[in-house]
């Protein structure tokens, strides 16, 4: 079930210039055996293709939301807009200016102001801040690199600040991270991303650890924050029921590529995707009806088909449409033909065959409580 509490979204002009702009942009990984083993074996060199070609924007004071299973390619997409992960091909823009991507040599000046303005907010609470350091120094070092020349008065009275922001006490600053709880490790997380002012803060599933009351402590937080900051996010959850309460514009990605990208309210009122449909159907339903007919081959009560549950291996995608051995709509053109994002109206566009024919009809969401 969904948080309670957690504040609902303002959406932004669409006509605002994107703030963060990403551009066919790919990743692979080597992940051949040992030099002596493919010599023996006579194997070639493998790769994992773990982002293919994606493009996004974000614009100011924006919550994008990104979704999909585990191996998706979610969490690299999220690091190479940040810049702790080079990308193979395509180009990351930020406020217009290039910043990553082949061929592309952003001056020092222009990274430095650009990696101060995106923060990142990891999942795990408890591995990501360091147990020998105060949460004072977490939370400081952000801000001494981004400036040296300022004095330790300032800095400390900066760290005080931005706990306070964050719920916590100034006094918490002479504490180790072992002696706060899942939550306030997570508050400490959010101090540490706000410490340089960013425009962006890219959330790599920041609740997905945490109890629900938490959790809706946590979202409410962000969400505040985000409007007396004017914060933008990219969001990444397995939760639709977060997603459904946080996100201005959902993108929901399968095996490195966004297969359907909308506004909130959109995808949740008409999903186009089969894939997007398997996702929501996924989200328990207390009041779903559980028998079976012949026109409900999953037992949810929706008439949805029955869909295999399980995610190709990545290192061998399937051709044309990477969805198509677990779509029950999939055709002879699917399994050949890679489908594109096409625009199907309101800013909701999809990459699926059979939407384009007319095969898949869309699918109201199930209802998610808030």
């Amino acid at each position: 079930m969904a948080p309670p509490n957690v504040a609902t979204p303002r959406m932004r002009d669409p006509d605002e210039r994107a703030l963060v702009e990403l551009e066919r942009v790919s990743k692979s990984f080597d992940v051949s055996p040992p030099w002596l083993e493919r010599t023996l074996q006579r194997a070639p060199r493998r790769a994992l293709r773990a982002v293919d070609g994606v493009d996004l924007a974000i614009r100011r004071g924006e919550t994008v939301a990104l979704v999909g299973e585990s191996g998706c390619g979610k969490s690299t997409l999220a690091r190479i807009v940040v810049g702790l992960v080079d990308a193979s091909g395509g180009v990351v823009r930020y406020d217009g200016s290039p910043l990553y991507g082949a061929g592309v040599a952003a001056d020092a000046a222009t990274l430095r102001r650009a990696r101060a303005s995106m923060q990142m907010i990891f999942q795990d609470p408890y591995a990501s801040l360091n147990p020998r350091w105060r949460v004072g120094a977490i939370v400081a070092e952000p801000i001494v690199a981004a400036d040296r020349s300022r004095s330790r008065a300032s800095v400390a009275e900066r760290v005080a600040t931005l706990l306070e922001q964050v719920g916590l006490a100034a006094a918490d600053r002479h504490k180790y991270p072992h002696q706060f709880s899942g939550g306030q490790r997570q508050r400490i997380s959010i101090a540490r991303a706000l410490a340089t002012a960013p425009a962006l803060v890219v959330c790599d599933e920041p609740t997905s650890a945490l109890d629900v009351s938490v959790q809706a402590q946590v979202l409410n937080l962000m969400a505040d924050l985000k409007e007396r900051r004017g914060l933008a996010y990219l969001f990444i959850s397995h939760n639709l029921a977060v997603v459904h309460h946080i996100a201005d514009r959902v993108l929901v990605m399968y095996l490195g590529r966004i297969v359907e990208s909308a506004p909130r309210r959109a995808l949740f009122a008409a999903a186009r995707h089969p894939y997007t449909q398997m996702l929501l159907d996924a989200v328990p339903d207390p009041l779903r009806p559980k028998s079976r007919d012949a026109g409900d081959a999953d037992g949810t009560g929706n008439g949805a088909p029955r869909l295999a549950s399980e995610l190709p291996d990545p290192l061998d995608v399937p051709a044309g449409c990477g969805f198509h051995p677990r779509c029950a709509f999939a055709n002879a053109r699917c399994r050949v033909e890679t489908p594109v994002l096409l625009d199907v109206g309101d800013a909701h566009r999809v990459a699926c065959h059979a939407v384009a024919e007319g095969r898949v009809a869309p699918r109201v969401a199930i209802p998610i409580a808030g």
